[in-house]
């Protein structure tokens, strides 16, 4: 079996959270997306905010991370879509910004880019996005990942993963430094469904 890729094991929570709103086929089903994907770490940070959200509460946030219509590779964010809004699955709209090699969507920065699923791109963020709070604005020298939930703190583990592991049906990935300065990760095999790419292990089954 292939080995999982740094991607899967960073996504169990976004994995976890889509899977509680009966979002992970839909998000397959779509077409060319950019998906704008909180690290394990992102969902951590805002803990202590995840247990009140409503089933609703929580699709509208994830829905917010989704750009259908659209596939954006880090390319064409740091130039062509740069200080420029995309408007999301959820409605409100992102705001795309570029600071030198640093690529911003309101105040997340890309962590991992250009992570190809079958049906678009997909680029790791280090913050989750809040649909609540769309005029947060990047910060490029800040040293910790921004908070877009008032009154939020991290919590001891990480949200929505239990039950849920990374797992060994995705394909291996390579990563290499793009000329934008990120860490780019390309499947070796294809492209693949975000579905797949997540490497779901739901326990209970």
């Amino acid at each position: 079996m292939p080995s999982v890729s740094a991607v899967d094991s960073q996504l169990t929570a976004l994995a976890g959270a889509l899977k509680a709103t009966n979002l992970l086929m839909a998000v397959d089903m779509l077409k060319d997306v950019t998906i704008f994907a909180p690290s394990n770490a992102a969902f951590k940070a805002i803990g202590s905010a995840t247990g009140s959200l409503t089933e609703q509460q929580l699709a509208g946030i994830l829905e917010y991370h989704i750009i259908n219509g659209t596939v954006g590779y880090s390319t064409l964010l740091s130039m062509g879509l740069a200080n420029r809004t995309l408007p999301t699955l959820e409605g409100p709209d992102l705001r795309v910004q570029a600071t030198g090699d640093k690529i911003f969507i309101n105040g997340a920065q890309v962590q991992i880019a250009d992570v190809l699923v079958s049906n678009g791109v997909m680029h790791v963020i280090d913050a989750v996005l809040n649909p609540a709070n769309t005029t947060a604005t990047a910060n490029p020298t800040a040293t910790t990942p921004a908070v877009m939930f008032q009154g939020a703190a991290a919590a001891s583990n990480v949200p929505f993963t239990s039950g849920i592991s990374a797992t060994t049906t995705a394909p291996s990935a390579t990563t290499q430094t793009a000329a934008a300065g990120l860490s780019v990760e390309q499947p070796a095999v294809g492209a693949i469904g975000a579905a797949a790419l997540f490497g779901l292990v739901i326990a209970a089954l």
